[in-house]
């Protein structure tokens, strides 16, 4: 994983303000092209990326994966929780990954998504380094 960006305590009113901090936060670390918010919302249309414990996975549509400059993670902690589509949003691990480096993101994300402990964790810690711990390979 190239870079991990953590937002802890963080406040936004709705899902579409949370992409586009996403968003906003992808562009200021270049690791994406502009026009990239259209592939997160495209995505999002097709299938809602919740996953489970509060955790969602905001990532772009494969059609769009050139867009990706290089791999990395924008992690929002919401306080309060964001209603996404009608569950409560608390970890919001925004995805830009190109082909090749996607599935072990995945994977990762996956494990901690499962984990309800670490998902809990994740959701009420003030320690970035907690974020590392968890996404970062053993």
């Amino acid at each position: 994983m190239s870079l991990i960006h953590v937002h802890l305590n963080i406040s936004l009113s709705n899902k579409s303000a949370v992409m586009e901090f996403l968003y906003e936060k992808m562009r200021e670390n270049d690791l994406v092209e502009e026009g990239y918010l259209d592939s997160l919302n495209a995505r999002e249309a097709e299938t809602c990326t919740y996953l489970k414990n509060g955790v969602v996975i905001p990532h772009g549509r494969k059609s769009e994966v050139h867009m990706v400059k290089k791999t990395g993670l924008i992690v929002v902690q919401c306080k309060p929780p964001v209603d996404w589509d009608g569950d409560p949003a608390t970890v919001v691990v925004g995805i830009a990954a190109n082909a090749a480096e996607h599935i072990p993101v995945m994977e990762k994300l996956t494990q901690v998504v499962l984990d309800e402990e670490k998902s809990n964790l994740l959701a009420n810690t003030s320690n970035v380094q907690d974020f590392f711990d968890a996404l970062l390979p053993s």
